[in-house]
């Protein structure tokens, strides 16, 4: 309610009213709390993102498998059957994701594609352990290879290709294993960048380049080799990007998923 100051010497004042600030019932309230949850109820049921990166032998296949059990891991470079032996008491799960073209004897990029979305589709039920995906950068090659397969070169020649349809399937597949409550690691093979023409001398993920948007922690794995026969081959991580905490260029040696889970634990 509000009144008015009269215009006029004898006028009565007006009597406005004022529409009520809206409420939300109790019902609704209770709807609410069942579409949201409490921050800390996610947070202790959200596991660690984490994207890889680095040169081959620098261990990241081997940092996946340090990861919590069971690990389901795709594999698109055959190259975590040389470590059973160092795991053999781990509960571990291969997909090796790769359909040879008979003809060319190539990857073929459409089948081997389907294979990925096969094994995402079995993982659906998933929420415990670790998804693994090694590597990244096969998955990324095999959708430009798509690409180009769906474009006549005549095609090539009067437009780009349509790279938001590749976008698109590669972000579906991430996002379907990222939804998952379990630990999610993906690697990735390092590539060159370029200023105009020239090198830089600095590398970076070669992966589709939403990827670090979608991960909690990047690491850039890499080995140095002794300079004299006294000392031995050193392999250091690089954190690149932490969401929990300003950690950049934190170096952790030897790394493994609980040497970096004890680094980020006191800020999760």
């Amino acid at each position: 309610m509000w009144q008015t100051t009269p215009k006029k010497e004898g006028e009565e004042p007006q009597v406005i009213e004022l529409p009520k600030k809206a409420e939300i019932s109790k019902k609704e309230v209770k709807q609410l709390n069942q579409i949201f949850t409490p921050l800390s109820e996610v947070a202790a049921r959200r596991k660690l993102k984490i994207g890889i990166y680095g040169d081959t032998e620098t261990g990241k296949s081997h940092f996946c498998l340090t990861c919590p059990e069971p690990i389901y891991f795709i594999d698109t470079e055959f190259g975590v059957a040389p470590l059973r032996k160092k795991f053999a008491n781990k509960k571990i799960y291969v997909l090796e994701c790769f359909v040879e073209n008979p003809e060319t004897l190539k990857v073929d990029p459409i089948r081997s594609l389907d294979m990925m979305d096969e094994a995402i589709d079995s993982l659906k039920d998933v929420n415990e352990g670790t998804i693994a995906i090694d590597s990244g950068t096969d998955i990324w090659d095999w959708l430009e290879e798509y690409m180009k397969s769906r474009v006549s070169a005549q095609m090539r020649e009067l437009q780009q290709f349509d790279w938001g349809i590749a976008n698109k399937r590669y972000k579906e597949m991430m996002m379907r294993l990222l939804s998952r409550d379990t630990v999610f690691v993906i690697t990735a093979q390092p590539k060159e960048l370029y200023i105009g023409a020239q090198r830089s001398g600095i590398y970076a993920p070669s992966w589709q380049k939403k990827t670090p948007f979608w991960v909690d922690i990047i690491l850039h794995l890499q080995k140095f080799p002794p300079a004299t026969h006294l000392q031995k081959t050193r392999y250091m991580a690089t954190i690149t990007k932490c969401r929990a905490e300003r950690m950049y260029d934190k170096q952790i040696e030897d790394i493994s998923y609980d040497k970096l889970y004890e680094a980020v634990k006191p800020y999760l």
